[in-house]
């Protein structure tokens, strides 16, 4: 980054030596001013030479910069309040990074702090948007990631999808917003598919929890995973129905993810993708909502995405479900859980 690109480099003296950040002109200063302590207090990225900090797309429960130095870049997300209150616990989302990354599925976390700021590996790869999944076949390398991370050990926190609609609406409430007015017919239907899924004792295990797109990264090592905000121990299946719905998988693309995941798939599991992905469309509205009237100021989108869109598809495949099945039997159906079954 050259001098005429922004104001003159800051100079931090830690210790014997110097630290000289460069930072992007459209970083905010007190946000930069943080970046500087962070990593001056974590004395990385080791090296020498200028430090650039730089604005990353996406996270809008984190504040996230590209890291530069010595032609290496680093990923540091720092918390914002708003992400504090509506995700996990401020370090557990860094531990299962941690946990994801030892078996290869996630980015290695280089340095962290008790309120949940963390440097990361930076990963070179695509973002799996929906354009890249259609005319790239990386369904086999999501099913293996996915595999990989259920297996581990499970965490403290749960996961419930439900539970955060409760929370993102009351957000929303609470900034003086409003739900859309389609929004109270949908919960009433998402209330009886929670109470059949939790009646359902189907498997659960380690979770992600988040899966949309921009969380997910081919690499020239297969699929990887970041931002372990909303991770938990929860029904399996929700990892896969959120990865098919955000995605936008169609349903031929849907039935071969599920398939790579478990080669018997059953009609028990399809009702149980379907009921929590009518129950993700909520949570997914009800974020955007809250998320659109807090954080849209300090948060870099990407392309041409927004939470207007984002609430948009969501309640488009909410109004999808409904056309095509019947509520009485997606109840019905999500109940019986097949010896063997994965999810």
């Amino acid at each position: 980054m050259s001098d005429s690109q922004g104001p003159a480099p800051a100079s931090t003296s830690i210790g014997d030596r110097d630290l000289v950040f460069e930072v992007a002109p459209d970083v905010d200063a007190e946000h930069a001013e943080r970046a500087r302590t962070l990593l001056a207090s974590w004395r990385l990225p080791e090296g020498r030479g200028p430090i650039g900090i730089g604005c990353l797309a996406g996270g809008a429960n984190n504040i996230n910069f590209v890291v530069t130095r010595n032609g290496m870049r680093y990923v540091l997300k720092m918390r914002s309040a708003h992400g504090a209150k509506l995700t996990t616990g401020l370090t557990a989302a860094v531990n299962a990074q941690e946990q994801a990354a030892a078996v290869g599925a996630a980015p290695r976390v280089l340095a962290s702090n008790p309120g949940g700021d963390f440097l990361s590996e930076f990963l070179v790869g695509t973002t799996l948007r929906p354009e890249v999944l259609r005319t790239t076949d990386c369904l086999p390398q999501i099913a293996q990631v996915l595999k990989t991370i259920h297996q581990l050990p499970p965490l403290e926190r749960r996961f419930d999808i439900f539970e955060d609609v409760r929370v993102f609406t009351a957000e929303v409430c609470g900034l003086g917003g409003r739900m859309p007015d389609y929004f109270e017919s949908l919960q009433r239907v998402a209330a009886r598919f929670h109470a059949a899924l939790e009646q359902s004792g189907a498997p659960t295990s380690f979770l992600h929890g988040d899966l949309v797109p921009q969380n997910m990264l081919l690499t020239s090592e297969g699929v990887r995973l970041v931002d372990f905000d909303y991770c938990g121990t929860g029904m399996t299946a929700a990892d896969l129905a959120i990865v098919a719905a955000q995605a936008e998988l169609n349903s031929e693309q849907t039935e071969r993810l599920l398939r790579l995941y478990d080669s018997g798939i059953d009609a028990g599991q399809r009702a149980r993708i379907l009921g929590i992905q009518f129950i993700n469309t909520l949570r997914e509205i009800s974020w955007a909502c809250a998320a659109e009237r807090k954080v849209a100021e300090s948060t870099t989108l990407f392309g041409d995405w927004s939470y207007e869109y984002h609430a948009r598809i969501n309640h488009e495949l909410a109004q999808r479900i409904l056309s095509v099945h019947s509520v009485d039997e997606l109840e019905r159906d999500m109940r019986t859980v097949r010896p063997g079954a994965l999810f």
